[in-house]
């Protein structure tokens, strides 16, 4: 669904008619062309039709330029501010109009300064004056991460989601500092900052990134701030808080030397569970929930299969169920999240390199658009080349080495087209159940060849995660074993080993050793 459309009908509290805006494919560009026949056909309750009409006559008249802002017309806005206005989508300068006096004085204190509309578009016309000297673009250079980040997705000008979080972090990171009592940071700053991600990285949305304060009267919408970097920003505030509540407690004279940790459950969390064992939505207190209990499901995945477990969670089930996963993930190995992005593209030319060596394989040259990701899968596919497959035996059962085709299916199998891709999970399964074993999570990508790949799929049980790339991909799959407790799939035990201890830098009490996988850190050089 048009992700647009779906914010404004969250907005207009209209959400129960997404699926029917979805099915007829109706996208921001097909709002103006709706009339009233089509709206009655879509809204059969009189209610409701006047709500959508009250507030999509109030949209049309911000995305013609007509709406009002203390009692100056947006196009004589326009005319001053020309670029600010122009490089906002419709959405982000309706979400950003919204922000008026109205903004009560006792402001939750977690919450930006509210910033007027006048003063957010001046903020951006500023931003706009300044770009020759964009502050982000030097911070950026003048850090590793941020240099892999501009190398990845300066030219094409659109972050992946992982490089979305990166960024946040090391923005927040940088406008804190190392004083734990700088954690209030205006608006104003970080719609400025954001308005420079949108100047580095010309596909970004601002409103991506901060939506300031919303509390309009006339409309009746009151929204909290938000955006990644609004979210980035409170995680650390959190983390501040957490570490000063372990100091405290460390230098109390005669307290226990017992450590505490504020992230710790509470010992009931009988009704959280609950809850989530209930229901999806809303969405936000789900995942509040699912970290409260992340202690207590974690202990249950190892009594549980994974089709229980999904079971019991009906959220893991939903497109974005795979957020969840990685909430568990998180809690289990913290400060690894990133390891994959950053490990993987250090050694990429090496994994060619001896590739081409050992294999005399010779480095595909990919071109166009989808170059890096082609030559991402590439990679990815060449370390099935890099390490040998053992004997796997099953009492009663065949015993099953699998081949070098076999091991590199079983870690991203490739569908050249989307209604084989029933049909090719079907076969798997029919042959583990051969064997004696069950089907573990697994990636699928569809499309012609490798430089025309459509779509991406994690696939955990009988539920299919939608991804945007390989990187995403793999990343989810590998945090989805770990927050599932289920064994990696047999003919590719190695490469996810390999990925676990080499990228993700992570060791279990659990691991097997394996020559070749040693041998291949050893000659990656990512021996820990």
């Amino acid at each position: 669904m048009d992700e647009d459309v779906r914010k404004l009908l969250i907005t207009w509290n209209l959400e129960e008619y997404m699926e029917i805006f979805e099915k007829n494919k109706i996208s921001v560009d097909c709002l103006n062309l709706l009339d009233d026949s089509m709206i009655r056909e879509l809204f059969p309750t009189i209610g409701d039709r006047a709500i959508f009409q009250k507030n999509f006559q109030n949209w049309k008249s911000i995305a013609l330029g007509q709406f009002s802002v203390m009692n100056m017309d947006v196009d004589i806005l326009q005319e001053k501010h020309r670029n600010p206005l122009t490089e906002m989508t419709n959405i982000e300068l309706f979400q950003t109009l919204m922000n008026t006096e109205d903004a009560p004085e006792n402001a939750n204190s977690d919450t930006p300064n509210p910033v007027s509309p006048l003063k957010v578009i001046e903020n951006k016309q500023e931003g706009i004056q300044q770009s020759k000297d964009n502050k982000l673009l030097d911070l950026l250079q003048s850090s590793a991460e941020g240099k892999i980040i501009l190398s990845l997705h300066k030219d094409d000008g659109l972050l992946s989601s992982s490089s979305r979080r990166r960024i946040c972090n090391i923005i927040i990171k940088h406008l804190l500092g190392d004083d734990p009592s700088k954690t209030n940071i205006p608006s104003s700053v970080l719609f400025d900052m954001a308005s420079q991600i949108k100047e580095v990285f010309n596909k970004e949305n601002i409103s991506t990134y901060f939506i300031p304060y919303i509390n309009n009267k006339k409309l009746k919408i009151r929204r909290c701030a938000k955006g990644k970097l609004y979210d980035c920003l409170q995680n650390r505030k959190r983390e501040y808080r957490i570490a000063a509540r372990k100091m405290s407690h460390t230098s109390t004279p005669g307290s226990s030397t017992t450590e505490t940790n504020e992230e710790t459950e509470p010992e009931d969390v009988s009704d959280d569970v609950a809850w989530i064992k209930a229901s999806t939505e809303p969405w936000k207190l789900l995942e509040q929930k699912w970290k409260t209990t992340t202690k207590h499901r974690l202990e249950e995945t190892k009594n549980m299969t994974v089709t229980e477990y999904m079971a019991q969670y009906p959220g893991l089930k939903k497109p974005t169920g795979f957020h969840l996963l990685t909430i568990d993930f998180d809690t289990m190995y913290p400060g690894t999240s990133d390891n994959l992005y950053k490990y993987f593209m250090l050694s990429k030319k090496s994994i060619f390199e001896l590739a081409s060596s050992k294999h005399k394989l010779v480095r595909e040259k990919f071109q166009g658009v989808n170059a890096e990701e082609a030559d991402n899968i590439n990679a990815l596919f060449t370390l099935t080349l890099l390490v040998a497959q053992p004997l796997h035996k099953k009492p009663k059962k065949r015993s099953w080495r699998p081949s070098k085709q076999e091991s590199k299916d079983g870690f991203i199998t490739h569908v050249t087209r989307y209604m084989n891709l029933n049909e090719t999970i079907k076969q798997r399964r029919e042959k583990y159940l051969q064997y004696g074993i069950t089907f573990q999570p697994t990636i699928f990508i569809v499309g012609e060849n490798l430089q025309h790949i459509e779509q991406y799929f994690v696939v955990v049980d009988n539920t299919f995660y939608t991804m945007h790339t390989i990187m995403q991909a793999v990343d989810v799959c590998f945090k989805a074993f770990q927050a599932l407790n289920c064994k990696y799939p047999v003919e590719s035990e190695l490469i996810w080993l390999f990925i676990q201890r080499g990228f993700y830098k992570i060791r279990t009490s659990y691991d097997k050793e394996f020559v070749s996988v040693n041998s291949l850190l050893a000659d990656l050089h990512l021996l820990e």
